[in-house]
């Protein structure tokens, strides 16, 4: 079984490719959460498999939710593997899940970065169509190593560098702290399609008079809203007016 996570399709085109080399069943986990569908049940020999993308070095607000709520019936020691998406390095991310999982009574057999374009659109402007075909041929390879691997069940000890676990200890409590919905805005582009509430997995989007509203004090960041308008109405304060926005392709 291959859980996923993703806001703008990278961790969800990841998520497909494992799936349908490995057999496989896909689930979303936003719709777990979202409807409290968080017991599973897993064959013999089916493998555990969570795809998800890194923020600031860390783990998504909804992996941890997940972990700690998930309970597996049938088949109790899986091979169990996590995949990273991420736009550079997850530097101490595999080791916070590493002991998430241990929290949890659960084993980590093997953690996979995956390189992919990056989508912070809040921080700088995405890569270009040309820029991301070309990151995504790179994925495409990393992916077929990958799933070598785990279909031979290969693990591996999951390890950091003194400055990487610095990075994340660093990085990662401006996410959990932060994660504001106060600066996300429509502009006056916006037509009130109602997309961004569709898509929001953390359900901080309402629609009011024809517009979106954010009704949370915090969201997951995932920025699908501000990547999925179809008008580019979605703005984060003034940062995001003239920056290019990002939706893989290839889903």
């Amino acid at each position: 079984m291959i859980l996923y996570f993703s806001g703008t399709g990278n961790s969800l085109y990841a998520a497909k490719q494992v799936a349908e080399q490995t057999g496989d069943t896909l689930m979303d986990i936003a719709g777990m959460v979202r409807n409290k569908e968080l017991d599973i049940e897993l064959g013999e020999d089916e493998h555990l498999g969570f795809v998800f993308p890194v923020y600031y070095y860390g783990i998504p607000t909804i992996i941890r939710y997940l972990i700690s709520h998930l309970n597996i019936r049938g088949n109790q020691e899986p091979y169990t593997f996590a995949v990273f998406t991420c736009g550079g390095s997850i530097a101490g991310a595999g080791l916070m899940l590493e002991e998430i999982f241990k929290k949890n009574f659960f084993r980590l057999d093997r953690v996979f970065p995956l390189l992919m374009p990056d989508n912070y659109v809040i921080l700088f402007n995405p890569a270009t169509p040309e820029q991301a075909a070309e990151i995504l041929k790179v994925t495409d390879s990393l992916l077929e190593d990958m799933i070598q691997d785990v279909q031979e069940r290969n693990g591996a000890k999951i390890s950091a560098s003194l400055k990487d676990i610095a990075l994340t200890r660093t990085a990662y409590p401006f996410y959990v702290r932060g994660r504001k919905t106060k600066s996300f805005h429509a502009d006056d582009s916006c037509t009130g399609c109602g997309k961004c509430k569709k898509i929001c997995p953390s359900m901080a989007i309402a629609m009011e008079d024809g517009k979106p509203k954010w009704v949370k004090e915090q969201c997951i960041y995932c920025l699908a809203c501000i990547n999925c308008c179809p008008e580019e109405a979605i703005q984060y304060g003034k940062m995001t007016k003239r920056r290019r926005r990002y939706w893989n392709p290839l889903v």
